[in-house]
């Protein structure tokens, strides 16, 4: 729970300072087995490298969970509007618009090209038993739903 209220801390950082470039924790990537669980990445501990300077947030760094990019396309909906959009702000309820882009973004962001949305709703799944989200009470096709306190 501590690990959870840090990394919700560390990404409301980053939003509230959009000028602060990011820096990644690992480079470790799962691209040549085409695996996009960032799930593994959850649980290795791995050491700090050297920070690189990225041009622009979106592409600072591949260690970034799911959730907190998912949350990162719903802050800027000027420019994510049309494939993700929230539901209901407050009780962090989404929709996924366009499930091909949403992945299309996740592979790039993560260095994985053959990323698809089988492949990211995996990863939301696990996000099921982990408390993280959730699906809606009245469930519908692609709109989920963050858990206290990953939706604040």
């Amino acid at each position: 729970m501590i690990y959870a209220q840090l990394e919700i801390w560390k990404a409301a950082c980053m939003d509230e300072d959009r000028s602060m470039q990011w820096m990644p924790e690992t480079t470790s990537s799962n691209a040549s087995s085409g695996d996009m669980s960032d799930e593994d990445e959850e649980e290795s501990s791995t050491p700090p490298v050297e920070a690189k300077p990225s041009t622009s947030r979106a592409t600072g760094g591949s260690h970034i969970h799911l959730w907190q990019f998912l949350k990162e396309l719903l802050a800027s909906p000027q420019i994510h509007g049309s494939c993700i959009r929230w539901l209901d702000r407050t009780n962090g309820v989404f929709k996924i618009e366009d499930s091909v882009k949403v992945a299309r973004l996740w592979g790039k962001r993560k260095n994985r090209p053959a990323m698809n949305y089988d492949k990211l709703s995996r990863s939301i799944r696990q996000y099921y038993k982990k408390g993280i989200m959730k699906k809606t009470e009245r469930s519908q096709r692609l709109v989920y739903q963050f858990c206290h306190p990953y939706c604040l």
